[in-house]
């Protein structure tokens, strides 16, 4: 026999009538909401719980391959990746490092030009000053020669008149001896 909604409902009617409402509705609550064949036992359970498990176990099993291998693909790809990172550094390194000797060089050879300018130059400025130099020496060489001279030619002047005076004193004291 199967059990439907308006047998169900006419058990509760007769309940009320033999037990009373309050009784009658306990009772009708612990009758479960279908046919005692559509309960499950506990044995159903464990046997839903072990196919569920292995289906669990499968899923897990299906997770973790699949994640296995995108993780091996991501590992793969990055990898893949970071190498041609690797390779494109690399080549802005070597082209970096060639404009920094070419760079380099063309300072070295502006440097040693402007060296050679301040060379030459300097080499002029002393030559100009050892030129003016020789003529301030030999104008002050001039000088002091014509100097010399006349200091000389004081001197002889100076003798002369002491000699003079020693002669003119020796023959004064000769007359009067």
């Amino acid at each position: 026999m199967t059990i439907t909604e308006e047998t169900r409902h006419q058990l509760h009617q007769r309940l009320d009538e033999v037990l009373g409402p309050t009784e009658a509705t306990t009772l009708m609550e612990h009758l479960p909401p279908v046919g005692w064949a559509d309960v499950a036992t506990s044995r159903d359970l464990d046997h839903a719980t072990v196919l569920h498990r292995a289906d669990l176990d499968a899923a897990v099993a299906t997770v973790r391959e699949d994640l296995g291998a995108a993780i091996h693909r991501v590992e793969t790809e990055l990898r893949g990746e970071i190498k041609d990172l690797g390779t494109e550094l690399r080549g802005e390194i070597n082209q970096l490092r060639t404009e920094l000797r070419s760079e380099i060089n063309q300072l070295g050879t502006e440097l040693r030009s402007e060296i050679n300018d301040l060379g030459t130059e300097l080499r002029g400025e002393i030559n100009q000053l050892r030129t003016e130099l020789r003529g301030e020496i030999n104008d002050l060489g001039r000088e002091l020669r014509g100097e010399m001279r006349s200091m000389g030619i004081q001197l002889v002047v100076a003798y002369v008149a002491i000699a003079a005076v020693l002669l003119g004193a020796a023959g004064a004291l000769g007359m009067a001896r």
